[in-house]
């Protein structure tokens, strides 16, 4: 029985390798971009970024384990992020006053932003439309 449980995936092992990969990439991005919020000491949408970050974990945790629901909840995640990026640009952004002595400059936000904005989007068409995450959700992984 131990030998089925541990080979349960070997099928699939190409796509659970892929996944695997996109889901540490979700993890150091995510950590990345709340750490810019910090940088740039805009404190409130970096607490938000750290709750969204949370939840987005939780839900790939879910998607992880095999269950077919968590693939809708992890897009609507990432589209979410994408959608707060977009809404942090153009209506956030121009109003916000540069803090002295910055770590970073503020010229750079639009771009970190939209960079990961885009990241998230595709990722989000990633989740719902490759058919490796697909049959990588199917028989659950883990990303070690």
């Amino acid at each position: 029985m131990l030998d089925v449980q541990r080979y349960r995936g070997a099928i699939h092992l190409e796509e659970i390798q892929f996944t695997r990969k996109w889901m540490w990439l979700h993890m150091i991005l995510g950590a990345v971009m709340i750490t810019m919020f910090l940088f740039h000491e805009i404190f409130r949408w970096f607490a938000g970024a750290v709750v969204w970050y949370a939840v987005s974990l939780m839900v790939m945790y879910g998607f992880m384990g095999g269950r077919r629901i968590y693939k809708w909840l992890l897009a609507l995640v990432y589209l979410g992020a994408a959608g707060a990026g977009v809404f942090f640009i153009n209506r956030v952004f121009p109003g916000i006053q540069p803090p002295r002595g910055a770590l970073i400059p503020q010229e750079v936000i639009p771009i970190w932003v939209g960079l990961g904005s885009l990241a998230y989007a595709v990722s989000a068409l990633f989740v719902l439309f490759s058919s490796r995450m697909s049959k990588a959700a199917q028989v659950g992984f883990t990303l070690w």
